[in-house]
C-alpha cells in the first residue's frame, strides 16, 4: 500500500534501542529516511488531492443533472454522496495502516 511505501527502507529498528536526548529513538540514516518519508507523503497527498478534485466534479455534475422520471437531482437519488464515501474510506484506510505501522514499530523496538 501507499503507506507501506512511506515507511519503506532498510532500517533495523531493533538494533537501535538507545534513546537520544528527550527520549527520541536514534535511527540509522535518519536524514535519508526523512527525505524518503516526506517525498512519498507528498506523492500520496498529490494523488489524494487529484482524486478529491475529480470527486468534486462528479458531485457538482450529479447535483445539476436531474432524473427524467422523478425530476429529482441525481445526487438526491444517491444514499451517500461520493464525497462522504471518499472521505470515510480514506479515513478508514489511513487509520488501519497507521495502526499496523505503529504496531510493527513497537514490536521491532521491543
Amino acid at each position: 500500500t501507499e503507506l507501506e511505501v512511506l515507511m519503506a527502507g532498510n532500517y533495523d529498528l531493533s538494533s537501535h534501542g538507545v534513546s537520544a536526548p528527550g527520549g527520541a529513538s536514534r535511527f540509522g540514516n535518519t536524514p535519508a529516511w526523512r527525505a524518503n518519508f516526506w517525498s512519498s507523503l507528498d506523492r500520496w497527498c498529490d494523488g489524494a488531492t487529484t482524486s478529491y478534485s475529480q470527486l468534486q466534479v462528479l458531485h457538482r455534475t450529479l447535483a445539476r443533472r436531474r432524473d427524467p422520471v422523478s425530476g429529482r437531482s441525481l445526487l438526491e437519488e444517491c444514499d451517500v454522496t461520493p464525497l462522504e464515501s471518499y472521505v470515510g474510506t480514506v479515513n478508514s484506510v489511513l487509520e488501519q495502516q497507521m495502526r499496523g505501522v505503529v504496531s510493527a514499530a513497537s514490536q521491532a523496538l521491543n
